[in-house]
């Protein structure tokens, strides 16, 4: 368990550079509206919104899968609106898939 704390705390501090470093500077306010993306990149990584628990490798997948759509479709220049409802309408499909996928495997489906 301390091993996982260790590694969460490494990941964090990678991140609060990597953002300082975008921003020239801290913020508050910092990841304000990216609930979308967070929650498709878990689901995508094979978490269920029902519970349950998957693997963190499965989750930092699932995040670069979103990042490359929407690296993907910002240098297709679509507008945020619409890179909003791409990302929306993979994030349904994931669920659908998730629970095509434990209804075939038997799991419980809430």
């Amino acid at each position: 368990m301390l091993q996982l704390f260790l590694l969460l705390s490494v990941v964090v501090t990678v991140a609060a550079i990597v953002a300082v470093a975008r921003l020239n500077a801290g913020s508050n306010s910092l990841g304000t509206n990216q609930e979308l993306y967070l929650i498709a990149a878990a689901v995508i990584g094979g978490v269920a919104l029902s519970g349950g628990s998957r693997s963190v490798l499965g989750t930092v997948l699932g995040a670069l899968v979103i990042q490359f759509l929407e690296g993907g479709l910002l240098l297709l220049d679509v507008a945020i609106g619409w890179r909003m409802v791409i990302v929306g309408q993979v994030l349904i499909v994931a669920v659908v898939f998730d629970v095509l996928f434990r209804r075939a495997t038997g799991e419980r489906v809430a």
